[in-house]
């Protein structure tokens, strides 16, 4: 998993999920805190994806190793599938399902995770289409989980910035 800290307020998000490219199926567990090896304090874990430096945006999403020889293409949306088929014609769709377990402080999603992407390694490639299924610490004060989705505790509506699979 990678991490990108706030100092000042320390609190950080989950930029991303380590991913093998080629299991259909992944589980993340996303903590509740995290210590940085540049810093003595504990830093909660609040968001899903978020902005770092200047406002750069960084959704949430799968991560190919280092040294894989892979590359990758997130799509936020998932119903940029045709745009992707365009661009890569011979590309075969294929699922990814990741389960997230997530923490009692997580309390934002401000972008949409990836929904799709497309992994290239060594000449070949494919187009994923990633669901996501939530299980929430039952502590958390700002989400809940049901049935897979992930709710908004103040109004019990679903969180559109993550994609359940049947949606798309």
């Amino acid at each position: 998993m990678e991490f990108i800290p706030n100092y000042l307020t320390t609190q950080t998000f989950a930029s991303g999920f380590d991913w093998d490219g080629v299991s259909p199926e992944i589980s993340v567990v996303i903590p509740n805190t995290m210590e940085f090896y540049n810093s003595s304090r504990t830093f909660h874990v609040t968001k899903l994806g978020g902005f770092y430096g200047r406002d750069v945006p960084c959704a949430f999403s799968p991560m190919l190793p280092v040294g894989s020889g892979a590359g990758q293409v997130i799509f936020s949306e998932p119903n940029e599938l045709a745009s992707a088929r365009e661009r890569y014609p011979d590309a075969p769709v294929r699922n990814l399902t990741a389960h997230l377990i997530v923490g009692q402080y997580l309390s934002d999603v401000p972008l949409p995770a990836a929904s799709l992407l497309y992994r290239e390694q060594e000449g070949d490639g494919a187009i994923w289409r990633v669901a996501y299924g939530v299980d929430c610490d039952k502590n958390n004060q700002t989400f809940y989980s049901e049935n897979g989705r992930l709710y908004l505790r103040a109004n019990d509506t679903p969180v559109a910035q993550l994609r359940y699979g049947e949606d798309g």
